[in-house]
């Protein structure tokens, strides 16, 4: 990976509150720059994507965080060229909390990314990770790795005892 861009959905996400999401991610950008790769957080960028001059290119109301914008062929010529114009030169796009709507645009336009989830466990010490890849290598590992469901079952039913037995 030559670069990989740190981001939010900024499809569906205004700038302000999707950039105080990616400061999440800032320790993921220090893991991956120990490693020898050149990530850059969308944070630390000077400029954002034109959610707005998206919303007008796909003749939709702004912010209309409903839009249906799921299939890039039905969009103009110009919307699709904006997002890949954003992204280019970014190899791997990771995003915090893409919208199903994103993740499909993002397939349609051959846009490599990982999906990242995370929050709390009500009631939990733990913080819950969730990961997905369109990109099958990257997909293949992340499931190789992946923690089986029994776990959080037994982890959490444990938790709804203490919290029964407190009420």
């Amino acid at each position: 990976m030559k670069h990989i861009l740190i981001s939010y959905d900024f499809l569906t996400t205004q700038a302000h509150v999707g950039k105080q999401s990616v400061e999440k991610l800032h320790f993921l950008a220090e893991i991956l720059t120990n490693l020898g790769m050149n990530p850059t957080l969308d944070s630390d960028l000077t400029h954002v994507f034109p959610i707005k001059k998206f919303f007008e290119l796909i003749n939709q109301d702004y912010p209309n965080q409903m839009v249906n914008f799921v299939e890039p062929d039905i969009n103009s010529v110009e919307s699709n060229e904006l997002v890949i114009d954003y992204l280019a030169g970014v190899d791997l796009l990771i995003a915090y909390e893409l919208s199903p709507q994103s993740r499909h645009y993002f397939d349609c336009l051959g846009i490599s990314y990982i999906d990242i989830w995370f929050s709390p466990l009500r009631f939990c010490k733990d913080v819950m990770f969730s990961f997905y890849s369109n990109v099958a290598s990257i997909q293949k590992h992340l499931i190789s790795n992946r923690t089986p469901d029994a776990f959080f079952t037994n982890r959490l039913s444990c938790y709804q005892n203490i919290v029964t037995i407190s009420c």
